[in-house]
């Protein structure tokens, strides 16, 4: 049986049908942003972590020089 309450019968108002398509736009422009988000943080940490890495090797290589010699 169909509900006859749920099928629209009138034409949606230009309002409304303005109103779905920013919402359309705003939503793949989150997304998009989302996107661009995750890819700053992943090359920022692993930035962060290049450095910290270099550092630690290099601090090591210091150590490593300054010990007596027999």
């Amino acid at each position: 049986m169909i509900d006859i309450t749920t099928i629209q019968t009138y034409p949606v108002t230009p309002v409304l049908s303005e109103l779905q398509t920013t919402n359309t736009r705003l939503s793949k422009n989150n997304e998009q942003l989302k996107t661009a988000l995750i890819i700053i943080g992943v090359v920022g940490s692993a930035y962060i972590a290049y450095r910290l890495i270099k550092k630690y090797n290099e601090d090591k290589r210091r150590a490593e020089n300054q010990l007596p010699r027999d």
